[in-house]
């Protein structure tokens, strides 16, 4: 029977625990939604994930997104900032405001990376920003954080 390890021990490269305990196998996969008016870069996102043992979900606008976390709880969220009517920033907050949403860990991944940016960003109630580009390390390395 083949084990399934979660993205945080893969990540730190830990070779034999789940993020459950060691030895267990992982009950569920972990719940990411991608929010990004960029069709390619949810498909690039989701890609990278794949094999890491979690579900991704792609939302095209935070319109969509907060309909689809109103039925699929997410255990992290990825946002970008500049999009068209809310943007990922109002995302945030609204999820931040939210009594079943307001603690799931949320990432922004922006091409915005002024300093003012990554500020307004941590105001709003974002846990990480990760600027575009990004490595893929540092990608699962943050939501590896967040998923532990």
């Amino acid at each position: 029977m083949e084990t399934t390890f979660c993205l945080a021990c893969a990540a730190a490269g830990v070779a034999k625990k789940t993020h459950a305990r060691v030895g267990q196998r992982l009950t569920r996969p972990y719940v990411i939604v991608v929010v990004d008016d960029e069709p390619d870069f949810c498909a690039v996102v989701s890609e990278l994930l794949r094999n890491q043992n979690t579900v991704v979900h792609k939302a095209f606008s935070a319109t969509e997104a907060l309909v689809l976390m109103s039925e699929v709880q997410p255990d992290l969220v990825l946002t970008d900032v500049m999009m068209p009517e809310i943007n990922g920033l109002e995302l945030i907050r609204r999820l931040r405001a939210d009594p079943v949403l307001g603690q799931v860990p949320t990432v922004v991944v922006s091409a915005l990376v002024k300093r003012e940016e990554r500020e307004a960003a941590m105001d709003a109630g974002a846990d990480a920003f990760i600027p575009k580009p990004f490595s893929v390390r540092e990608l699962r390395e943050t939501i590896a954080a967040y998923l532990h």
